[in-house]
């Protein structure tokens, strides 16, 4: 997909953001229409677009130029996250109108993940998303069609951001003076090669029981953070606890019998897969933003079972009566 290059239509696309952004503020204040909610709807607006020009301008100008590369990990998780769920509801949808208006939230959140440029996020998203083509008991057709899409026409229909982004992880190599950079991979990604190294070299001196919360320094991806601090005994631990969480959430699934909450089951099952996927590129288990959201579908996604109401069985024509 080619950049935008005609100066007439990235006005109206320009206008267009803004008609739906004074759309979607005059709806909210007519639900609330208060002096209060409108000053906080303005104080909201504006710490947003700062924090947009913080993160994609004042970052890479005035803090550290390689952060011109780096992406909003964290948001990509939640994006992740949010989107599974999302279609998980979709793929059980019974009405195709309800199965469309899940997609189109999906692709709506889709935009924005895809401007993260968070290659975890994607390696996470391809995970989640092909676990819930093997997965889905119905819909599977709909579900091919992007990746026969991709598969047909390729990086031509991603923007040219994003084909950037992961091609620059082995054709821009950089000097980093370690062993990533031996593999012609870029600093990022070689930097969290290198972690590796490093916690091995920390487990030879507490190997099974690690060096303590922050005792191996700061190391920005989940399971060397996990190995380092915790040692053999804990990364074990850990493991098992990533392990009972998913075995609890099948056995959600199958007990469940209403659709639309096997669904959100389903989809915050291939998502979680997608998290644990993406915490090679970060430590996405600690991170708040996307912790919250996630703890809260384990424990609804646990307690379903117990409070989701049966779905009633069909009654059955009971034998003709001859008069």
């Amino acid at each position: 997909m080619r950049e935008i290059q005609n100066p007439k239509v990235i006005v109206v696309k320009g206008v267009l953001f803004l008609v739906t952004g004074i759309a979607a503020a005059g709806l909210l204040l007519r639900e609330n229409p208060s002096l209060g909610s409108g000053l906080l709807l303005g104080v909201a607006i504006w710490a947003f677009c700062r924090f947009y020009y913080f993160a994609f301008y004042v970052l890479s100008q005035y803090v550290d130029t390689s952060y011109r590369y780096a992406g909003l990990l964290s948001l990509a998780g939640y994006l992740l996250l949010i989107s599974g769920v999302l279609l998980g509801r979709a793929v059980v949808a019974e009405r195709f109108t309800q199965f469309l208006k899940y997609a189109a939230l999906v692709v709506f959140l889709f935009l924005p993940f895809l401007h993260t440029q968070s290659r975890g996020g994607y390696a996470g998203f391809l995970v989640m998303y092909l676990c819930l083509f093997l997965w889905a008991p119905r819909r599977k057709l709909w579900l091919a069609l992007p990746l026969v899409v991709v598969a047909i026409l390729g990086s031509g229909i991603f923007p040219s951001f994003v084909v950037s982004r992961i091609q620059g992880t082995f054709v821009e190599p950089i000097p980093y003076g370690s062993h990533g950079e031996q593999l012609g991979l870029d600093p990022a990604t070689a930097h969290r090669i290198d972690i590796w190294f490093h916690v091995f070299g920390l487990l030879k001196k507490h190997p099974l029981i690690g060096h303590g919360v922050t005792g191996a320094g700061f190391l920005d991806q989940q399971y060397c953070l996990v190995l380092g601090e915790m040692g053999i005994i804990g990364a074990l631990l850990y493991l098992w606890t990533r392990w009972l969480i998913f075995r609890l959430g099948w056995r959600a699934y199958h007990q469940v019998t209403d659709p639309k909450y096997r669904g959100i089951i389903l989809g915050y099952l291939c998502a979680y897969l997608g998290l644990l996927a993406q915490s090679f590129a970060g430590n996405i288990f600690i991170i708040v933003r996307i912790m919250e959201p996630f703890w809260f579908l384990t424990a609804m996604v646990l307690v379903l079972p117990k409070i989701a109401p049966p779905v009633p069985a069909p009654a059955r024509p009971g034998p003709l009566k001859v008069v």
